[in-house]
């Protein structure tokens, strides 16, 4: 069932996907691309290279586009990892968890 499904979203996506660079279909082919399961490659690499389209794609898309391309993926959460490295709450917030965990005895 997945597969007759896959290959009807391959089928629109053939289609439709020309039309991504217009503001005004490009809900169409991201509609598509978000139900699909398993974007085909050639895709992913399309959007992965167009830094406005790859910004607008929902997240169920940018995730298949970071396994095909991890560093995508690190340039996304670098700049939230860095911003919470340096905030000073965020930081006394993770050593109080810390060390409640440390003076709390483990239940077994």
């Amino acid at each position: 069932m997945s597969c007759l499904i896959s290959s009807s979203l391959d089928q629109l996506l053939d289609k439709t996907f020309p039309y991504i660079s217009l503001p005004e279909l490009q809900a169409v082919p991201m509609a598509i691309l978000k139900s699909h399961p398993n974007v085909p490659a050639q895709y992913l690499q399309r959007l992965a290279a167009a830094q406005d389209l790859y910004q607008s794609c929902p997240i169920e898309v940018k995730r298949q586009i970071w396994q095909l391309d991890p560093k995508l993926f690190r340039d996304c959460v670098h700049p939230l990892l860095e911003e919470y490295m340096v905030d000073e709450e965020l930081s006394a917030s993770a050593r109080e968890i810390v060390d409640e965990n440390r003076t709390t005895p483990k239940k077994r």
